[in-house]
């Protein structure tokens, strides 16, 4: 029995914002650099993102 994913087309869209990301900048960067560029892939697709703030 198969069992059918809850939010198939988010899950498909956060994927390939995270594989697209992946394809263009590589590997060797630090996480900030991925985080940023996965943010940004992210609104692309009309998702809402929260971003962490820093805290002094």
């Amino acid at each position: 029995m198969k069992k059918e994913i809850k939010y198939k087309d988010l899950t498909y869209n956060i994927i390939g914002s995270a594989m697209e990301v992946h394809k263009i900048l590589g590997n060797g960067f630090l996480e900030s650099v991925y985080e940023s560029a996965f943010c940004v892939e992210l609104r692309k697709t009309k998702i809402l993102i929260k971003i962490k703030l820093n805290i002094l």
